[in-house]
């Protein structure tokens, strides 16, 4: 009997590798163990999560093999998975699909379905512009967006949903036109964006900050976020190579809001984008200090430093401070919650608030 062209149909996501070696432990001890929640740990053994080089490194550690095995078992499984799916495999392909917030991706009209399973894979496939899954998973980690994974030390964030939020902001910005990029004009167009910060509502400052960034070079996309992914903002380069600024209203707040504008603005004047970067999904690194600290002297530059610290008694006086230096107060409240200066929940009131309606994909 020839075994040569043996190709079974079953599949074994990596995370049953993970309890098998586990031995006794529940599945609240493992996921302790590897630091992931349970939830994470279900989806996993499920082969709806994906284990990425952070958390191979940890099962090595915790398990035994390398974090390299541990790499491989999951490509081997993926690319298992995805050759199932386009045989047509009931299971792998509602297996593929659980990646998705499907559901939500129906409800916001990004794609149709009906209840035959093929048709759904490919209302996905075509939303994503691409024909297998395997072409889907090479075009999107080729262009680095598995870097706010592999960093993410909490790994609450779905892939297939920071995919999604990702596509749609592309899609969204598939007419735009922009000037080359010009990271000078962006510079000198700080001023200008700032500025923007006194407008209480986002359709009078979304189209504004799109026009200014789209003469620098620069792609800026608003829309909100999708369930699984746990996103502010991002900053990536669009299958062109043309930057691209998005954001989510997470919070539905102005201090959050423009902190998440300048904090990317600042990925785009300091940093190479080659990786992309996400924020709400990603650790702490010196990348994102840094961009912090440019968002932060940005919004109160260093000059303000003191007499920020000294309008902290009431709330005529940061009220008084943000007319002074031309800011929100909204947003002074934020930077002062930050710094530790007051309490989170102190003059939250001059914050202003983002209700559904305010937030519309642009």
């Amino acid at each position: 009997m020839n075994n040569s062209n043996f190709t079974p149909d079953w599949l074994s996501p990596t995370g049953e590798s993970i309890l098998c070696n586990a031995f006794f432990d529940d599945a609240e001890a493992i996921s302790k163990r590897i630091g992931v929640s349970k939830r994470f740990l279900l989806c996993l053994t499920e082969g709806i999560e994906e284990i990425n080089e952070n958390l191979a490194e940890r099962l090595a550690a915790q398990f035994g093999g390398t974090s390299s095995f541990w790499i491989k078992r999951e490509e081997l499984f993926r690319e298992r998975l995805n050759t199932l799916v386009m045989k047509g495999d009931p299971r792998a392909s509602r297996l593929w699909l659980k990646q998705f917030p499907i559901t939500e991706m129906v409800k916001r009209g990004w794609i149709t379905i009906t209840d035959d399973l093929e048709s759904q894979v490919e209302s996905c496939l075509n939303f994503f512009g691409v024909e297998t899954p395997s072409e889907l998973r090479l075009s999107y980690f080729s262009r680095g967006t598995q870097l706010a994974f592999r960093t993410s030390p909490t790994y609450t964030s779905r892939m297939g949903s920071l995919f999604s939020w990702i596509r749609q902001s592309e899609r969204t910005s598939g007419g735009d036109s922009v000037s080359e990029f010009s990271p000078y004009r962006l510079q000198s167009s700080i001023d200008e964006l700032r500025s923007l910060t006194l407008y209480r509502k986002p359709k009078d400052f979304l189209p504004k900050i799109k026009s200014i960034l789209a003469s620098c070079g620069v792609i800026f996309v608003s829309i909100k976020q999708v369930s699984g992914c746990p996103v502010s903002g991002a900053t990536f380069q669009r299958g062109d190579g043309t930057p691209m600024i998005v954001q989510s209203f997470r919070f539905k707040s102005d201090d959050h809001f423009w902190f998440t504008f300048f904090h990317e603005l600042g990925h785009l004047l300091l940093h190479d984008l080659s990786d992309g970067f996400f924020e709400g999904v990603e650790e702490e690194t010196c990348k994102e200090y840094e961009a912090n600290e440019f968002a932060a002297l940005t919004l109160i530059p260093e000059a303000y430093g003191e007499q920020l610290t000294h309008c902290v008694s009431s709330k005529y006086s940061v009220a008084r401070f943000a007319r002074r230096i031309g800011l929100a107060p909204g947003i002074v409240v934020g930077q002062l919650q930050h710094q530790g200066l007051i309490r989170r929940n102190s003059y939250n009131f001059l914050k202003t608030r983002y209700s559904a309606a305010d937030i519309q994909e642009h």
